[in-house]
């Protein structure tokens, strides 16, 4: 069993997800008849006000985590699969400003 290091506040999901992604062998899309329910919840990690300067800080700690896990052993994770995390890091950062 592998253990994510819990420095990231939020967005701990995504890392997990990604540091087991070099097991994975196939993607396949949902239908677009799928249906994905969210609970909201107050003050839940979802919900909970954050300033900018958090979440950009947050949006760097991810994508400093990404690039680790990466290069840890960078011939078993899909490059493209990483550039996108990151990408959706930036865009985060962007949209946060």
């Amino acid at each position: 069993m592998r253990n994510f290091p819990n420095i990231l506040s939020i967005q701990i999901n995504s890392a997990n997800r990604f540091l087991i992604s070099d097991r994975m062998k196939y993607v396949r899309f949902a239908s677009t008849d799928a249906v994905y329910y969210r609970r909201f919840r107050k003050n839940s990690a979802l919900t909970m006000k954050r300033s900018k300067i958090r979440l950009a800080e947050n949006s760097l700690r991810l994508m400093r985590e990404y690039t680790k896990i990466f290069f840890s052993n960078m011939f078993c994770y899909n490059f493209n699969f990483y550039m996108t995390r990151l990408l959706g890091a930036i865009k985060s950062i962007i949209c946060g400003l």
